[in-house]
C-alpha cells in the first residue's frame, strides 16, 4: 500500500490543531495529517518516533532509520485498517480516540507538555521535538 505513499515529515512547534484521517475503503487509500514526536532514548541512544493518535512507534540508530521503520509500521496499520469491516474500523479508530464520521481529533498534550518535554518516556534530558506527518497511501 505505501509503495506509492508520500510521507512528509516536518518540524512544528505548533501542532496540527485538528489531526485528520480519511479512509477510502473502495480505493484502499488512506490520507492523514497527524502530530508526532521524536526523541533520543537516554539508555539505548536510539532515535524514537511516536505518533500518539495512532499509537504507532518506531526506533532506529539514526533518524532516517526510525523514519523508515515508522513508514513500515504505518503501512502495516493501513493494511490492517483497510482489511477490517466498517464496524471493526470504527471501533478501532474510536478506541484510538478518533471521532466517528469526521475521523478528526484534537491534539492531545497527554505525553508532551507545553515546553516540549516528553512525559512518562525515557527521553534523553526529557526533551522531544514535535513534527507533523502528512501522507497518502
Amino acid at each position: 500500500m505505501t509503495n506509492s505513499a508520500t510521507f512528509n515529515f516536518f518540524s512544528s512547534k505548533d501542532p496540527i490543531r485538528n489531526e485528520s484521517l480519511k479512509v477510502n475503503v473502495k480505493k484502499g487509500k488512506i490520507a492523514l495529517q497527524v502530530n508526532g514526536v521524536h526523541f533520543i532514548d537516554k539508555d539505548t541512544k536510539q532515535v524514537v518516533i511516536y505518533i500518539p493518535s495512532l499509537d504507532i512507534s518506531s526506533y532506529g540508530e539514526t533518524k532516517e532509520k526510525a523514519e523508515e521503520m515508522i513508514k513500515d509500521s504505518f503501512d502495516f496499520f493501513c493494511r490492517h485498517l483497510i482489511s477490517l469491516s466498517m464496524a471493526e474500523m470504527n471501533s478501532l479508530l474510536s478506541t484510538l480516540g478518533w471521532s466517528k464520521g469526521f475521523f478528526a481529533k484534537q491534539f492531545s498534550k497527554l505525553f508532551v507538555d507545553e515546553n516540549g518535554n516528553l512525559q512518562n518516556f525515557n527521553a534523553e534530558n526529557n526533551h522531544v521535538e514535535r513534527f507533523a506527518l502528512t501522507t497518502t497511501a
